[in-house]
């Protein structure tokens, strides 16, 4: 537990003391101390901390040690869901039940302590009246037959030897108008009735006091009205609590208060998915500290989920403080980022604006980590160029337009992918592994239009921008890390498909992917060389077998049989051959290339086989366009091609199909009717 309760303080201690002596042993997360209604410190408090250790570390050295000639006592902690602690007077009590039944349950019948019966109550012992008139039938019939004004009247419980004149003393100078008695064997009760409510106030005051030694207790007399009270109060806190649940199960959001300051999302994330997925988790944090406020919002992807975790976590502790869980409203619709918008967007156009925008909550990526548009790829391309923009679009004969913009964003894509690697920004075709909460490409930036004080103002509007890198180049891609989590994700939700500037392209935006992967340590695999390795390398030597020659001899295999064939997907039907071959003339000899027709039809089938003299040339076009390279419109997917797959393989294959199809069994049976007609007619 985190959270200890500290006994018997001095009672000039401060806030600000009990932090300086408990935090030499860890950070403290929370110091409570307790005062009355009347402003008196009550000698104790609660000290939260932020983990266990540093709990327990605090309880082991400071408990039974003496500040300011006061002896402390600490101790852990309950949370508020197991209830009041039993009260230190009536510890001896409780021990000497559980000894007593343990005792029997053994079997020992014959002990003593089993034989005596055991008083319903211990002087000085605090046990309300109702549960006093219910253990003791006479105290019941007593109080009963007391026919006085019970609210001028109170009750006084003491030692069963107390004298009547000595009690009499004891209340003066305040006059009674009427006393009866009641003596058992384990203590007296007396009622007693006064004249003037302003008596009964004073006398309750005394409550606690001894007389002769022995501590009196007062109550007021039990109202009839109290079961019914009691009843009420438990039914409205029932309903209190099924109002809770059936709003948390309506919207599946809790919120989260009295947080340490030092916790974070991530302390959250490992507390609440205990209990089932979260869809999202914000941590509201202040600008100026960078440190939380003290509350959460969690929202569970099954309601159930999130009722659970209210059942099991409010009232718990958690970092040394009492966790407080309240209903979740649902969530607010944000349409900040389309508000600029809307006056010049058409019906549809905002209708799929906030779709998109809808959809880009939820996603961890949008399109691929390299996606540039032919637009910008232009722009780019005659900025660097230093030429304009028609220059670079208009036939000129040579090239057609579609194989110049796919080499322009095939050359920016590299030099993107380069940036990217060089500011540690994973990327892989292929990757499904974690993302980061706090780092964010944008992509699809105007290359000609858009500046780095342009788009730090559009983000700094949600946070505080951590770093900040554009290529000075072309400034198609930015990065961009805030100091939080729940700044990224609002500038992400807010930024996303939305514009720089009045009808220019949307903004895409990714989380950028993160990796976890540690590279290995190849030098120290190659000093590892275990006994029975050298053994096993004597031994081949020695009967003329060499493993690093056969490695070797695999190795140039390997480079002889590597293919020089490649299969591409998703080539639009307008591309002709010719640009295809431009396309990849560019980087190595080709041998042959094919783009399969359909039958009887004049247009491609949406694919093509490239083969390059040398290996490397097919390798090198590989590795450089399977990135990002889009013709017309449409992006190329490369994939090495199969020996088997060549268009005559497949021609033989289709015919072999034809072969043992249902078209040669009709043209058997009608070969079969026709020559069965001519033997009939020649019989």
């Amino acid at each position: 537990m985190s959270r200890l309760i500290v006994k018997g303080l001095p009672k000039n201690s401060t806030e600000a003391k009990v932090r300086e002596i408990f935090g030499k042993f860890g950070t403290v997360t929370d110091v409570s101390l307790k005062y009355s209604d009347d402003g008196v410190f009550r000698r104790f408090g609660f000290v939260g901390f932020e983990s266990e250790e540093y709990a327990h570390n605090a309880m082991e050295q400071l408990n039974n040690t003496v500040i300011q000639s006061s002896k402390i006592i600490v101790e852990q902690c309950r949370p508020l869901k197991e209830g009041r602690v039993t009260p230190a007077y009536g510890k001896m009590a409780n021990a000497e039940r559980s000894e007593a039944n343990q005792t029997t349950q053994e079997g020992d019948n014959d002990s003593p302590r089993c034989k005596r019966k055991k008083p319903e109550a211990t002087v000085g012992e605090t046990i309300s009246v109702e549960k006093m008139i219910v253990n003791d039938p006479k105290i019941d019939h007593f109080m009963r037959e007391y026919d006085g004004d019970k609210k001028l009247s109170l009750i006084f419980r003491g030692p069963p030897n107390l004298k009547k004149k000595n009690f009499t003393e004891w209340l003066s100078p305040v006059r009674i108008n009427s006393l009866k008695l009641m003596r058992t064997k384990s203590e007296i009760v007396i009622i007693v009735s006064f004249n003037r409510p302003l008596d009964v106030r004073q006398v309750l005051q005394r409550d606690g006091s001894f007389l002769g030694g022995s501590r009196i207790s007062i109550a007021k007399f039990p109202s009839p009205d109290n079961a019914s009270k009691r009843t009420t109060k438990t039914s409205f806190q029932e309903q209190d609590r099924e109002k809770t649940i059936h709003n948390i199960r309506k919207t599946g959001r809790i919120f989260v208060r009295n947080l340490a300051y030092v916790c974070n999302e991530d302390n959250l994330r490992d507390l609440f998915e205990t209990h089932g997925e979260l869809e999202d988790l914000q941590c509201v944090v202040d600008r100026k500290t960078d440190l939380c406020k003290g509350f959460a919002v969690v929202t569970f992807t099954k309601s159930e989920d999130a009722v659970t975790a209210y059942e099991k976590l409010d009232g718990t502790i958690f970092m040394g403080r009492v966790l407080h869980l309240l209903p979740g409203e649902e969530k607010p619709k944000n349409d900040s980022g389309l508000q600029t918008q809307e006056k010049r967007l058409s019906q549809f156009q905002k209708d799929r604006a906030k779709d998109l925008k809808k959809e880009a909550h939820g996603k961890s990526h949008t399109w691929n980590p390299l996606f540039m548009g032919a637009n910008a790829a232009a722009e780019a391309l005659a900025k660097k160029m230093d030429v304009e923009k028609r220059d670079i679009v208009v036939e000129d004969g040579a090239n057609s337009i579609g194989v110049r913009l796919a080499m322009a964003e095939t050359k920016l894509v590299k030099e993107t992918k380069e940036f990217l690697l060089a500011n540690g920004i994973c990327i892989d075709d292929t990757f499904t592994g974690k993302r980061s909460a706090t780092i964010i490409i944008v992509k699809n930036l105007p290359a000609s239009s858009v500046t780095e004080e342009q788009l730090q103002k559009r983000f700094k509007r949600f946070g505080k921008i951590k770093r900040f890198v554009m290529p000075p180049a072309d400034g198609l891609c930015a990065i961009v890390e805030m100091s939080s989590k729940s700044e990224a994700k609002k500038a992400f939700e807010g930024i996303a498909y939305s514009s720089l500037s009045k009808g220019g392209q949307p903004l895409y935006l990714e989380w950028a992917p993160v990796s976890d992967e540690e590279p290995k340590d190849t030098e120290e695999i190659k000093l590892e060389l275990k006994p029975e390795e050298d053994v096993l390398a004597v031994l081949n030597n020695k009967y003329g077998y060499n493993e690093e020659k056969e490695e070797k001899k695999g190795e140039e295999n390997e480079e002889e049989n590597k293919p020089s064939k490649l299969l591409v997907r998703n080539v639009p039907f307008q591309a002709s051959l010719e640009e295809m071959t431009q396309l990849f003339s560019a980087f190595g000899e080709l041998k042959d290339i094919r783009m399969p027709r359909k039958p009887g039809n004049t247009s491609h089938r949406g694919f093509c086989f490239v083969e390059f003299v040398a290996a490397a040339d097919a390798a090198r076009s590989y590795d450089t366009l399977f990135l990002s390279t889009h013709l017309y419109g449409r992006r190329l997917v490369l994939e090495w091609a199969k020996t088997d797959d060549s268009v005559d393989q497949l021609r033989e294959k289709s015919a072999s199909k034809l072969k043992t199809g249902k078209g040669t069994r009709k043209r058997k049976n009608k070969k079969e009717i026709r020559d069965a007609i001519e033997n009939n007619d020649s019989d």
